[in-house]
């Protein structure tokens, strides 16, 4: 019993995580702005120019394929809910509030892109040594761990690059 619950745990574990990552998008979507905060460090922060207003900031980033909503003395932005997806797979949030002399913003990296790819790695590294585990001694080979490897090293790099990517573009429109 207990091996059946060891072999069906990490499946499980993506699960969780993969529907708990769709939870969070459809709160971000929706602006609840209890869910615009995170455990994860932010990708960018800055202060914007005391002579921008929240419209003017609201219009530059709808410009840079941002949903906007002003609530209160807060403006909360996310790219989950738009269509196109000009830039990458990696949809982020943030928040701006208005502080004495300007602006202040936070941008966030979803908390989905940031649990998902690991725990699907989990899922296959588990079960690709669970395989090796349970191949005859003269059968095994090094070839799985050198493509587990690879792609723990491409999910890193790819997450990395994505990041960069999304931080380089926010910052050139909110210039």
């Amino acid at each position: 019993m207990i091996t059946i619950i060891l072999n069906v745990l990490p499946i499980l574990i993506f699960i969780l995580v993969f529907f708990y990552s769709l939870w969070d998008r459809k709160k971000k979507e929706s602006f609840s702005e209890f869910h615009f905060h995170t455990f994860l460090p932010t990708i960018l922060r800055g202060k914007l120019d005391p002579s921008l207003d929240f419209n003017q900031v609201g219009k530059l980033l709808e410009k840079a394929g941002y949903s906007v909503q002003l609530k209160e003395n807060k403006l909360l932005f996310q790219n989950a809910s738009t269509l196109p997806k000009y830039r990458n797979w990696l949809w982020s949030y943030g928040v701006a509030k208005k502080s004495s002399d300007s602006i202040q913003f936070k941008l966030y990296v979803n908390t989905g892109a940031a649990i998902t790819v690991p725990a699907a790695l989990l899922v296959v590294g588990f079960y690709g040594l669970l395989v090796q585990n349970n191949l005859p001694e003269e059968r095994v080979s090094i070839y799985p761990y050198f493509f587990l490897g690879f792609a723990f090293f491409f999910a890193i790099a790819s997450f990395i690059s994505q990041t960069i990517k999304e931080r380089t573009f926010i910052k050139n429109v909110l210039k």
